[in-house]
């Protein structure tokens, strides 16, 4: 967890706290929901959700994310999570096909399943090194 918050100094005290109540709210939806528990990407999501909500809406909020609005397993087994791996992949292959060739030419090949898994399992946050508002636009078209 300490490198869900790598903005403070770790071991500071402001850093402490943010993690203490990532860490509620993350134990708390495993106790919840121990079918699906806690998988990687998962404090990312929370983390944002903390930076503007509260705990308690923030859990609730990690409640229907995971178990309303994304299709079942996306976090359970991973499979809604892979289905939409491969509907991107199919996309970039019909849409940009130049630049899935260009990519799994590289060396070493750089696969649409190993750029995408953390898009798709974070929504997009974190992992593009988005501006704030970009994320926030993301995740509002995401909920409407």
């Amino acid at each position: 967890m300490p490198r869900t918050y790598t903005e403070y100094e770790e071991g500071s005290e402001e850093a402490k706290a943010k993690i203490e109540v990532l860490k509620n709210v993350l134990e708390t939806y495993v106790k919840r929901n121990p079918r699906v528990g806690y998988l990687q990407g998962m404090n990312f999501i929370v983390a944002r959700l903390l930076s503007v909500m509260e705990e308690e809406e923030a859990f609730w909020t990690l409640c229907m994310l995971a178990e309303s609005l994304l299709p079942v397993g996306y976090y359970s087994n991973l499979l809604g999570v892979l289905i939409d791996i491969k509907v991107f992949d199919y996309l970039l292959s019909r849409k940009r096909p130049l630049l899935l060739d260009h990519m799994e030419s590289a060396n070493p090949p750089f696969t649409v399943t190993l750029l995408a898994f953390n898009w798709f399992l974070t929504i997009f946050i974190n992992h593009l090194n988005l501006p704030l508002e970009t994320e926030y636009i993301i995740w509002d078209m995401f909920f409407i």
